[in-house]
């Protein structure tokens, strides 16, 4: 049983724990009914990427309130954002984000998770995150960017002055089936329907690369 932000105890392990996201000194857990815990620290840089509102340390696993009300499938944690899915496929994103990964019309920082309007026309299947982007992967096989996989030192600053709140589709994979992401940062892994693997770098370049032996 843990104590929550509010001081209401809320039992974690008696609703079954689904899984566990972690990066650097922040975790989260969702449980198996999707409901979303998070835990640790943020007190050095202050993203908001906890999700706790004004809470940027917690040291045990507190519910995210904000999204109390939704079954979360599934979240990606990435260098100062985080986004998460409902079963309906709805995206929430949280944190900062100043590349426009949060898909937020002109926000760059929100410390609630928040609903992202935007991509509420598509049926999310999957997420994942990356340091300057967030890519949601629909039901389609189709994968579409908020932000940018580029963001060198050379060029964040213009990337920054030039945020993209809206989601882009990436035309390099638009014609492949894809069935799962996985992304880094600077890069994003797709894995085809034909079992086919793919990898889109930060200057939207493809490489194929077969997953057969």
């Amino acid at each position: 049983v843990f104590q929550a932000e509010d001081g209401i105890r809320d039992p974690l392990w008696s609703r079954g724990l689904g899984d566990v996201y972690k990066r650097q000194m922040v975790a989260f857990f969702l449980s198996e009914d999707g409901v979303l815990y998070s835990y640790g620290n943020d007190l050095g840089n202050s993203f908001g990427i906890l999700g706790l509102g004004e809470v940027y340390h917690q040291s045990s696993p507190t519910p995210v309130r904000s999204l109390f009300d939704q079954r979360i499938k599934q979240i990606s944690i990435g260098y100062s954002h985080a986004a998460a899915l409902n079963t309906i496929g709805y995206l929430f994103t949280w944190g900062t984000g100043k590349c426009g990964q949060l898909g937020l019309y002109k926000k760059e920082k929100t410390s609630i998770p928040t609903l992202v309007e935007s991509a509420k026309v598509f049926s999310g299947k999957q997420v994942v995150s990356s340091y300057n982007a967030t890519v949601l992967l629909t039901g389609g096989g189709y994968a579409y960017i908020y932000g940018t996989l580029s963001g060198t030192k050379d060029n964040i600053e213009e990337i920054q002055n030039n945020p993209v709140y809206i989601p882009v589709q990436i035309e390099k994979i638009a014609n492949e089936f894809v069935a799962k992401l996985s992304a880094g940062d600077g890069f994003l892994t797709c894995l085809t329907k034909k079992a086919e693997v793919l990898l889109v770098d930060g200057s939207m370049k493809l490489f194929k690369m077969s997953s057969k032996q």
